[in-house]
């Protein structure tokens, strides 16, 4: 798409999954990863592309990343998606079928075998009342927490509102699944707002410049229109100048204004032993 503020989107989606990465790195990282060449597969079979390099990418990516993080389940949640997305929309479905049987088949080669299964059954519905990232995320808690995901949750009401409105007929209700099952386990766990960025900024991409447009031109524009040519031209750059400017600033001063701290139960968790240690001067074996 030709649009004016691709960089700006660009740079929006950097800042909103920073804090996913900023604080340390850790296994949870490659789910991250994986998520997205996932998607990207979907695509390019969906798309039409059915090469057999493209399924086998499928399972050797499943074979890696069932033995590195237990959230592959959420690779096998957004096939089902697609699958059910694509059967409704009465368009070919069956190779989802195939995708997911063959993926879920292959999370069976590690370690653990099918023991793994019943960890993962009770991980993911253990409660985790003391971990700040296994806590709901409140949308109208202060505006600095996850600002650049509050945005992202912005711009993909507006890209819902003008698909329904303007492009119902051509919806791919796939997306849509998982956008709202990706928003759902957002809203559930912070930790999981960084899933909902990366399949948000796959998929809204094409329906908010349009729609960005088309309320430009059935507004904007004829509020321009009162000008002649000159002023136009000028404040069109001015706006730019603005969009960019903005985004810029609160991608630098966020951190500087607002530094992340460690927001833990300190009546729970040791996590001034390392100042005791250094200020009563202890060592050895501790």
């Amino acid at each position: 798409l030709k649009d004016p503020y691709r960089l700006s989107y660009f740079i929006l989606l950097f800042y909103s999954i920073m804090p996913a990465f900023s604080s340390n790195l850790r296994s949870q990282c490659f789910t991250y990863l994986f998520f997205a060449a996932w998607l990207y597969l979907l695509e390019e079979v969906r798309g039409g592309n059915n090469k057999k390099h493209i399924y086998f990418a499928f399972i050797l990516i499943m074979l890696i990343w069932a033995n590195v993080h237990g959230g592959f389940i959420a690779g096998l949640g957004i096939t089902f998606a697609y699958g059910l997305g694509e059967f409704l929309s009465k368009r070919q479905w069956k190779k989802y079928l195939f995708i997911l049987g063959s993926s879920s088949f292959v999370t069976l080669i590690n370690p653990y075998g099918l023991s793994y299964w019943t960890f993962l059954f009770s991980a993911v519905s253990m409660d985790r009342p003391y971990i700040k990232e296994w806590w709901p995320f409140n949308l109208f808690g202060p505006i600095k927490e996850l600002i650049g995901f509050k945005i992202i949750i912005i711009l993909t009401i507006i890209s819902i509102i003008y698909a329904l409105v303007k492009k119902r007929d051509t919806i791919r209700w796939g997306e849509f699944f998982i956008l709202g099952f990706t928003a759902f386990m957002a809203f559930k766990h912070v930790r999981h707002c960084v899933f909902f960025i990366i399949a948000a900024s796959a998929y809204i991409y094409y329906y908010l410049y349009p729609a960005l447009n088309w309320l430009s031109f059935s507004i904007v524009d004829k509020f321009y229109n009162i000008f002649n040519i000159k002023i136009r031209t000028v404040g069109k750059w001015l706006r730019d100048i603005f969009v960019y400017s903005i985004i810029i600033l609160v991608g630098l001063f966020s951190y500087v204004l607002f530094p992340p701290k460690l927001d833990v139960n300190m009546a729970r968790f040791p996590a001034t032993a390392i100042k005791f240690i250094e200020i009563n001067h202890l060592s050895g074996n501790l």
